[in-house]
């Protein structure tokens, strides 16, 4: 096929998906004719909605109508993949998908396919080349030397500066080197500032080319709110908005915990809204992403789980109730908005706890380097372990451990396969490139700060920010057009009620539903499950919130709890015993402690008062350890803590109200209840002054609820 038949043909396939007088936009034939029929390595830097996919598609019929292999599309997410899956069809291409959603039998049959040369498409997770079946049945065999186009979708994942680095699509280079040189490699992305572009070609080849094409969306109208405001009032100007505005979209939460308030407050005033993230399941999220396609809801309540790829063309806003991290992410969450209207709301707010969460996100973005030295330590060259033998040795976390592992597999430092981790080399891991990435990624943030605050053309900065260096003023922007979005008189009360359900509340933190491998409690269960009735604990505070300020004066500044604390732990007692427990307490004891013997008692006792219950002491510890705190992984947690408590009175038996002061591990108020109920206690309630767990372990309670279940 020569370049002028492969232009009618795609000309043809074109309006046969989009109707008769459908057009290529700017670039799209351009990219088509480059990988589909010279062949070329090429990176598109679009605009979202430009139509990216569109060139992989088309280009996959030319090439298949060639003689050629199959497409490989690598994409990094699941609603992504649903889109894709949905568009590919309207040019009659046969797909396959292959990823963590997917049954191992359904794998297998998409496998038969690819051998049988019958699939025209297959969408695959990076993470799946980490995969011994894949690589070796169906990649190696199959496809490696017959693909006939790799694609790599959200092509800024495999570079360090990209805004959304991922290790599994750096690994990704091992298989990229080793296709066959007449191969078309197609990477495509709309978030790659020249920084990342000049790191993707150094990685992929000097003779990739690059089309890059200006990044103005002329459909989003942005508004940025330069004040800091409370939640209360971010909760009121959604409401606002929402009802004011026809369309359906989406509302950015950075947490998970803001995610589930923030649509449940929102509910109640009246909006079709739901929460999206990425605990939820498969089933959920599809059936939740295909409410807003057939605007079956106003707007989902979301984190960055629903982002890339995500395609609805008359989206009408995008509204962010916290800042992001990058102008890079904020691009690519509010392009899911206006691709096919002609006008779409954009509105970011801030808070004061924005600091903090992305703070937190870029703190943990890369291990520590003691935790790697840890790691590496345990590792002896060519013997194997598994995760569990190396948590047992070492005082990490299994999330940080995992996270250092998948480093040093992608250095080449370790393997990992079938649940075996083996050492090939005394080599270290070159953590250097490190600070420099999180030194640029601080500046990122201070780019949005810019943001927030500028009075010149929002849509200019942008696109500057992101490389283009052609874009004009866009004349309706809330900078352009000195207009920001202001409260409504008719709307001010909702501000007060936003207020006064953001009042605190007692929360739910789940304790560990399962001992780790080897360690015993007390007659827990043969099969080491923790019974489902002694996971609940009924917490004050999250202790990075005020209230939790207060509860860490208390324990290290002031060696006593404040009566507020006391005051509040009664009344929450009194209101939601019976929502979190099913039972009331008819007696209080209290978890000991060597170092200030005498804080949790003295707390316990005072309640104790004021709920007008009994109060009796009934443990003793007998061997000083090291703080909970301190210790990084369930073995480490459970070994510092057994043995450590003894029993040393009888207890009443009625349901006990059973006092700490902090949840850390969870394994101190999980080894008591286990005594005490080995002691015959018929009921323990655990109750704890503040948190330290991640707001996305700990779950709300209103007047009214249902009790907590995990």
């Amino acid at each position: 096929m020569n370049e002028a038949q492969a232009v009618d043909r795609a000309h043809h396939l074109l309006r046969r998906g989009f109707g008769h007088h459908a057009e290529f936009r700017d670039g799209q034939l351009q990219a088509i004719i480059d990988v589909a029929v010279h062949k070329h390595r090429l990176l598109v830097v679009q605009r979202t909605g430009w139509g990216k996919s569109l060139v992989y598609f088309i280009a996959t019929k030319l090439l298949r109508e060639q003689g050629r292999g199959p497409t490989v599309v690598v994409s990094p997410l699941l609603s992504l993949m649903r889109n894709q899956v949905a568009a590919a069809r309207q040019f009659g291409l046969r797909i396959g998908v292959i990823n963590s959603a997917n049954e191992q039998a359904e794998h297998r049959a998409i496998a038969d396919e690819v051998r049988r040369n019958r699939l025209d498409l297959l969408i695959v997770a990076p993470e799946r080349f980490d995969n011994h079946w894949f690589l070796n049945d169906v990649w190696n065999t199959s496809l490696r030397d017959s693909c006939g186009l790799f694609v790599i979708d959200e092509a800024h994942c495999i570079s360090d500066w990209g805004h959304d680095f991922r290790l599994s699509y750096r690994r990704l280079l091992t298989i990229i080197n080793a296709l066959p040189r007449n191969t078309p490699i197609l990477g495509t992305t709309a978030t790659a500032n020249q920084r990342v572009t000049d790191d993707i070609q150094a990685l992929l080849g000097s003779t990739m080319k690059v089309m890059r094409g200006s990044l103005v969306r002329d459909s989003l109208r942005l508004y940025a709110i330069h004040r800091t405001l409370s939640a209360a009032e971010r909760h009121a100007m959604i409401h606002q908005v929402l009802s004011e505005i026809k369309d359906s979209g989406i509302i950015y939460c950075l947490t998970v915990d803001t995610c589930n308030d923030l649509a449940a407050w929102l509910t109640e005033q009246g909006h079709a809204v739901a929460a999206y993230h990425a605990q939820l399941d498969n089933q959920t999220r599809e059936a939740l992403e295909d409410k807003l396609l057939r605007n079956e809801v106003k707007a989902l309540v979301a984190t960055i789980a629903l982002g890339m790829g995500f395609d609805k063309p008359d989206l009408g806003f995008v509204i962010h109730y916290q800042m992001p991290a990058s102008i890079v992410g904020y691009y690519q969450q509010v392009g899911r908005a206006g691709r096919g209207i002609d006008r779409a709301i954009i509105l970011l707010m801030h808070g004061d706890e924005d600091d903090e969460i992305n703070g937190y996100f870029l703190k943990t973005a890369f291990p520590q380097e003691e935790e790697v030295k840890q790691v590496l330590k345990a590792l002896k060259v060519n013997v194997d372990v598994t995760l569990w033998e190396l948590l047992r040795r070492i005082n990490i976390s299994k999330t940080k451990l995992e996270r250092v592992i998948e480093h040093l597999v992608t250095a080449g430092i370790v393997t990992r396969s079938e649940g075996v981790i083996r050492r090939l080399n005394s080599n270290h891991l070159d953590m250097k490139l490190w600070s420099a990435i999180l030194e640029r990624r601080e500046r990122e943030y201070a780019e949005m700060y810019a943001y927030l605050q500028s009075e010149t053309c929002l849509m200019q900065y942008i696109t500057s920010a992101l490389g283009d260096t052609t874009s004009q003023k866009c004349n309706q922007c809330a900078a352009c057009t000195a207009h920001q979005p202001i409260f409504r008189s008719e709307y001010m009360h909702i501000v007060e009620q936003a207020a006064a359900h953001l009042t605190p509340k007692p929360f739910a933190v789940e304790l560990r539903s399962k001992l780790p491998i080897g360690l015993k409690l007390t007659d827990i269960s043969r099969d080491q499950v923790i019974p489902r009735d002694r996971r609940t604990v009924m917490v004050l505070a999250r202790y990075a919130d005020p209230l939790g300020q207060k509860v860490s004066e208390g324990k290290y500044q002031l060696n006593r709890f404040d009566d507020e604390l006391v005051d509040l732990a009664s009344r929450w007692v009194r209101e939601y015993a019976d929502q979190f427990w099913g039972v009331r307490p008819r007696w209080i004891t209290a978890v000991p402690s060597l170092r200030r013997q005498l804080l949790v008692p003295d707390f316990a006792k005072r309640l104790a008062q004021r709920l007008g219950l009994p109060y009796r002491p009934m443990f003793v510890k007998v061997l000083q350890t090291r703080e909970q705190k301190t210790m990084q992984n369930s073995f480490a947690q459970l070994s510092n803590l057994l043995g450590s408590l003894e029993l040393d009175n009888t207890p009443l038996l009625s349901p006990v109200l059973l006092i700490d002061d902090m949840v850390d591990s969870a394994w101190t108020l999980t080894h008591c209840a286990a005594l005490l109920e080995f002691a015959g206690c018929p009921a323990v309630l655990p109750f704890a002054l503040a948190s330290t767990r991640p707001n996305h372990h700990a779950r709300s309670v209103k007047s009214g609820s249902q009790a907590p279940s995990s």
